[in-house]
């Protein structure tokens, strides 16, 4: 169902869509969709890609400078260059510098295990895409 629904938007079916990352959209700017970002509103809703260490990973200290290099100014230029996206938490990178004077609205973890998948599933439903 997710590829349907970022397929209705990259056609520009989608009137209204509320959070995604930041490389999705240039792509499918890229490709001619007609998307822009709404960053006067507030608050801005943040997509957060995080980094860690998953339990009982085969070799924990390689993962873990893994992803202390993503948190580097290094790591944040690779992330750029590769991906399009940086993060708004470190220091003068391009997220940081746009989310600098707005107010931006980011996913609490609680919120997130506990909460996310059931609401998800349920405005889901009530929108028609799920």
């Amino acid at each position: 169902m997710r590829r349907l629904g970022r397929a209705l938007w990259l056609l520009g079916l989608v009137a209204v869509l509320s959070s995604t990352y930041e490389s999705l959209i240039l792509d499918a700017r890229r490709a001619g969709a007609p998307l822009q970002f709404a960053d006067t509103v507030k608050p801005i809703i943040a997509a957060q890609t995080n980094a860690g260490v998953i339990k009982d990973v085969r070799r924990p200290n390689l993962a873990r400078l893994a992803a202390a290099f993503l948190l580097s100014p290094e790591g944040q230029a690779l992330w750029q260059e590769a991906v399009e996206e940086s993060s708004m938490f470190i220091d003068g990178s391009p997220a940081f510098q746009h989310a600098q004077g707005k107010g931006v609205l980011v996913l609490d973890a609680r919120f997130a295990a506990e909460q996310l998948e059931p609401l998800t599933e349920k405005y889901g439903r009530m929108v028609g895409y799920r």
